[in-house]
């Protein structure tokens, strides 16, 4: 995945200064303006499908995407 996250220039790897193994996804520009663009439509398209739930169920969505590590 950050393969194609970095031909696209969304990503760079960088050097991890704390172990030489290691190399860190930093986000470009390119990637931040992607993310500016795309980020509000799909905000708005989860707060559709949320909208539809009731707040038992909201709270019971959260609790399960915590168990499944999709949420802290």
């Amino acid at each position: 995945m950050v393969d194609k996250l970095e031909e696209k220039g969304y990503v760079e790897r960088i050097d991890c200064s704390e172990d030489r193994r290691v190399k860190l996804a930093s986000i470009t520009d390119k990637g931040k303006d992607f993310m500016d663009e795309v980020f509000p439509k799909h905000e708005k398209k989860i707060e559709e499908i949320f909208s539809s739930l009731s707040e038992e169920e909201k709270d019971l969505a959260i609790e399960l995407f915590k168990k499944i590590g999709l949420r802290q």
